[in-house]
């Protein structure tokens, strides 16, 4: 299991974002500042590459709220699963 996002290194991370504001959010494209609440947004999923997590060229600023949904959206595609439907057909039918 790969490191996980925090401590010194990601404050180091964020600081050094912090210095570029205002700037883009790279998944909306609006604008970001610091007056706004904003996230460091891993541009790679840190479950996919691991070793990316620290990686100041895999990380950018974006928005609270599109980090948070984008997040939502990738964990509920992660859980997703597709479970057969029975009909009272199907259990009448079965031998147990």
């Amino acid at each position: 299991m790969g490191r996980r996002w925090g401590g010194r290194r990601a404050q180091q991370i964020r600081a050094e974002l912090e210095a570029t504001l205002p700037a883009v959010c790279w998944r909306c494209g609006g604008i970001v500042t610091a007056a706004m609440r904003w996230d460091v947004g891993h541009i790679i999923e840190v479950d996919r590459d691991p070793d990316s997590a620290f990686d100041v060229e895999a990380v950018a600023v974006e928005h609270a709220t599109c980090n948070r949904a984008a997040g939502a959206a990738y964990g509920n595609r992660k859980r997703a699963v597709v479970r057969p439907r029975w009909t009272s057909r199907d259990w009448t039918s079965r031998e147990w």
